[in-house]
């Protein structure tokens, strides 16, 4: 893990578009950013996978996730994710992302202090979305 870190954060073109668009003006180094965003990514994936795997060649509802994120941290953390669906030909409406609100990174606080997806999810503020369910191929 320590060595994917590192190799993530030694070279910043890896995520270029991360880094320039919200890590910037963090007031963080790449080093920091990038271990929240592995720390979270790594909670959020083994909560959220689950869900995806039930929905494997069926339809995914926002409800599902949501529903997940309550179980896991709470009843108003699931009000901070949402479903990203795009209409594609022959499949009908894919869901193919789940965001999730976050506070802003300063607000995380230091990289070397244990980080908690859940602790950090009700933070953010609620999100609304257009989609309410879609395949998952």
């Amino acid at each position: 893990m320590q060595s994917q870190l590192q190799s993530i954060t030694s070279d910043v073109t890896v995520a270029p578009h991360e880094w320039y668009r919200h890590g910037t003006c963090s007031g963080i180094s790449p080093a920091e950013y990038f271990g929240h965003a592995v720390t979270l990514t790594e909670q959020a994936v083994k909560v959220l996978d689950p869900v995806f795997e039930r929905a494997a060649g069926r339809r995914l509802s926002l409800g599902a996730v949501r529903g997940r994120l309550n179980a896991e941290f709470g009843s108003a953390a699931g009000k901070r994710a949402k479903l990203i669906c795009a209409q594609v030909d022959r499949e009908g409406i894919i869901a193919y992302q789940v965001h999730l609100s976050l506070p802003p990174v300063l607000d995380l606080g230091p990289a070397e202090s244990p980080l908690s997806l859940g602790d950090v999810l009700v933070k953010g503020p609620p999100l609304s979305t257009k989609c309410r369910a879609g395949h998952v191929p």
